[in-house]
């Protein structure tokens, strides 16, 4: 039987779960092919080292889709206060897990971290959207933008 929308919630998620969900960055980065190398031995404790410090200092949050089965996605939104008079949102890791796509989640998951950005006084969000996930963000209202990168590893 195929799962419902039903069966799924999102919430905040806690940080024992921040190990499953070092697992969704991972698989985001290698389904969206963003690991051109192998990534460093001890990427995992420094996943968990930096996400831990950032939400013990909300300025960041982790939101997850939970099923019976366990969780099935996660988002993460944080602040970057930088030299703005207004924080800067940014979301990322946006992971829905295949057998679970297409049933609302990656947009519920994202719309947790809009919710929570506009509370912290964002005044702008930026992520950086897969092909995939482009359709999703457009129809939240984002824009495509003129968001540029230069690989020193060239």
């Amino acid at each position: 039987m195929e799962p419902q929308r039903s069966e799924a919630v999102c919430r905040v998620a806690s940080m024992e779960e921040l190990g499953q969900i070092a697992g969704f960055w991972e698989a985001m980065l290698i389904e969206c092919d963003l690991v051109r190398n192998p990534l460093v031995p001890d990427w995992r404790l420094r996943f968990l080292a930096e996400h831990t410090q950032r939400l013990r200092s909300g300025s960041a949050r982790w939101f997850v889709a939970e099923a019976t089965l366990g969780l099935v996605g996660s988002a993460y939104a944080y602040c970057d206060a930088g030299i703005q008079e207004a924080p800067v949102g940014k979301i990322a890791g946006v992971y829905v897990v295949p057998e679970w796509r297409r049933r609302g989640l990656a947009r519920r998951l994202t719309q947790e971290c809009l919710e929570w950005l506009r509370a912290q006084g964002c005044a702008t969000i930026s992520l950086q959207a897969s092909p995939q996930g482009r359709p999703l963000y457009e129809s939240l209202g984002f824009t495509t933008g003129n968001e540029m990168r230069l690989d020193l590893s060239r």
